[in-house]
């Protein structure tokens, strides 16, 4: 990968900082690893992101509550530049504005939401080029959009989704961006995998052409990137395929 995240150390060394010490105190478990398995039962589900279903008491029967922390990770090279504002683009829970203010949640779904916007054509029109920092994490379908809503992210059209995604990205300004790999393993047509001679459990494999693809033909400066396909049966908070990127 590029710059991709070592867990353990990062879990050690960010627990040491100020705000690594805030959430110790906000929740049971800290949690940064590949993928993420419940060791209890959940009250409920619907309409609630996951980091609320293990965040928050209400919810977690007969144990702690915990989060995972493995987006901080990548956050810290969006905050290298010292922007005034970092927009969380479907920002669900919008739990890490507690500890960086400078955080914008925006999510047209959710109570916890600083601006209820869908990110959308429309939308990109009005913020063409205008921020200096945004993030997207856990993206379950895909940053595109058409007449019928989301287009899902696949192999084939990554890419394509991430530039989508990077208009409202000021030239010098960064982003990261999550995926959760169901899309990717749900959506892809079965000829692309065919015709890369790849099985869609072949995850070593997987990840490998990702990274060739963003490295022949991503446009920007890439920071970051890491792929986490081989967790399938393990929940994510953080998606599977991550990039930070400078425009």
């Amino acid at each position: 990968m590029i710059n991709g995240i070592d867990h353990t150390k990062f879990l050690q060394e960010f627990l040491q900082t100020n705000i690594g010490k805030q959430i110790q105190q906000d929740f049971d478990v800290v949690e940064c690893s590949r993928g993420y398995s419940s060791l209890w039962e959940i009250k409920r589900r619907s309409e609630l992101t996951f980091r609320e279903i293990f965040g928050l008491k209400d919810y977690v029967i007969g144990g702690p509550t915990s989060i995972s922390i493995t987006t901080l990770y990548y956050l810290q090279f969006l905050l290298q530049n010292n922007p005034k504002n970092i927009y969380d683009i479907g920002c669900g829970w919008n739990i890490w504005k507690r500890y960086y203010p400078q955080i914008v949640g925006i999510d047209y779904n959710s109570k916890y939401a600083d601006m209820h916007e869908r990110f959308n054509d429309e939308f990109i029109e009005r913020n063409l080029e205008k921020f200096d920092a945004a993030m997207s994490v856990n993206m379950y379908t895909g940053l595109m959009q058409d007449e019928n809503g989301c287009v899902p992210v696949t192999f084939e059209n990554y890419i394509d989704q991430i530039k989508y995604f990077a208009q409202v990205i000021k030239p010098g300004g960064r982003c990261y961006i999550g995926l959760h790999k169901i899309s990717f393993l749900r959506e892809t047509p079965t000829k692309w995998f065919e015709d890369n001679n790849v099985h869609p459990r072949d995850y070593q494999k997987l990840e490998k052409l990702l990274l060739e693809c963003v490295k022949k033909k991503f446009p920007y400066r890439v920071l970051s990137f890491d792929c986490e396909f081989d967790t399938l049966d393990s929940l994510t908070f953080d998606g599977c395929v991550r990039i930070v990127f400078e425009k």
